[in-house]
């Protein structure tokens, strides 16, 4: 199987299906409300996003929209996170886990 991501290759790599559906907003729950003037309720969803932040005033914003990609023959399916560097880090719910540095590449003898 060809290695990287299936949004870049579109090809699935657990088993190579060139068939792959990019899906740019996940639903995260779906609620319903009542109409200001029917009476009826409808429904609506949330995107899912990694955080949901109340700031002191109670405003909430949101950080880390998820896509995801998803083969249309085995059903492997890869997500992403948009614009990662976006979302804070509060060290209680969201920590940054950094790993040893990647060795430098050794340069080629002459």
């Amino acid at each position: 199987m060809q290695a990287g991501a299936m949004k870049d290759t579109h090809l699935c790599p657990r088993c190579g299906h060139n068939h792959i559906l990019l899906v740019e907003q996940i639903a995260d729950q779906v609620k319903f409300s009542r109409s200001g003037t029917s009476g009826g309720a409808y429904a609506y969803w949330d995107a899912m996003v990694l955080a949901r932040l109340k700031s002191e005033r109670g405003e909430v914003t949101v950080a880390g929209f998820l896509e995801a990609t998803c083969c249309r023959s085995c059903g492997y399916t890869e997500l992403y996170t948009k614009n990662p560097a976006d979302i804070p880090i509060d060290g209680k719910y969201v920590k940054e886990l950094v790993g040893p540095e990647p060795p430098a590449h050794p340069s080629p003898r002459r």
